[in-house]
């Protein structure tokens, strides 16, 4: 099983929660093959921008719990693989991308991590709408899809 693409949250989070770019996102996600990589970050965002949406009223308690319920499914069902990794692997490449990009493109540590996790795992394409990430994965050598 080969899992050669790594989204960016804000992809992950427009398959769940229904955005402007939710259909851009759901193509981007088709164009690659189950099952998906998912790591702990972008669980972990994906959970917390959920619920963000929810604090700001953007969606209800009740679109939360949907949201949810659907994101747990697809991992139960073994559409979003949960690879393993060194934390340490993706912290040190991250401070390395930090040193290297930190002060020409102006990203941020979130956006430093998510390249470093997709480096770590020696996936071929990242997939985001973030310029930043985009920038990075791209001087990186990966192909960047949006």
């Amino acid at each position: 099983m080969v899992m050669n693409a790594y989204f960016d949250t804000a992809i992950i989070l427009k398959l769940y929660v229904q955005e402007g770019t939710s259909a851009d996102a759901v193509r981007l996600v088709n164009e690659c093959q189950a099952p998906y990589l998912l790591t702990p970050l972008q669980e972990i965002e994906t959970r917390t921008a959920l619920r963000l949406k929810a604090f700001r009223k953007e969606i209800t308690t009740a679109e939360v719990e949907a949201s949810m319920g659907a994101f747990d499914a697809d991992i139960l069902s073994g559409r979003w693989k949960k690879p393993e990794y060194k934390d340490a692997t993706v912290w040190r490449l991250a401070s390395d991308l930090s040193v290297r990009h930190a002060a020409k493109i102006g990203c941020r540590t979130l956006d430093l991590l998510h390249v470093a996790a997709a480096l770590s795992l020696g996936v071929n394409t990242f997939v985001t709408f973030d310029e930043r990430q985009r920038t990075v994965a791209k001087l990186e050598g990966l192909t960047v899809k949006q």
